[in-house]
């Protein structure tokens, strides 16, 4: 498994430059914050991975600049988990979950909004009809109207 700063670097190296008049404060500032907050990174930490990032910047932020945007990053107030976006620690348990299609389709664009850092995705999901069935005496046996569909992991 990846440590913490390992996985940062590997996201590090996804992002694209900053580029002076065209947004590079923000684009930096948000690196400094998703380091710090999305894989729960020391200040030490951020300033190192920072100064690897500034190197494919145009042009490059000195010193001065990049300690400014570490410390603009730890001021930011966390509007998510520290660690979001760090890989689960331990493999995903496979079972079978009922749940209506439309719960469902929320779940699944929720995964996907949150990025490589999604949850590996159970493998079958037991779709329950939306409408309720008329009541019918229990089998024992799942309903014929239920579907298994294999997901694959989105991201």
């Amino acid at each position: 498994m990846k440590t913490h700063f390992e996985q940062a670097e590997a996201w590090l190296r996804s992002q694209p430059p900053a580029v002076s008049g065209a947004g590079g404060h923000k684009t930096t500032l948000r690196v400094a914050t998703l380091l710090r907050i999305g894989f729960a990174l020391s200040e030490v930490e951020v300033s190192a991975l920072l100064a690897v990032f500034s190197a494919s910047c145009a042009p490059p932020w000195n010193d001065r600049e990049l300690q400014h945007k570490v410390d603009e990053a730890f001021k930011v107030t966390p509007r998510f988990v520290v660690g979001f976006m760090l890989a689960p620690e331990r493999p995903a348990v496979r079972r079978v979950v009922p749940v209506t299609s439309s719960v469902r389709r929320i779940a699944i664009s929720a995964l996907r909004r949150s990025g490589p850092a999604a949850p590996t995705i159970l493998a079958a999901v037991r779709i329950a009809p939306d409408e309720p069935q008329a009541a019918s005496a229990p089998t024992g046996k799942a309903d014929a109207t239920e579907v298994k569909q294999p997901l694959t992991q989105i991201g």
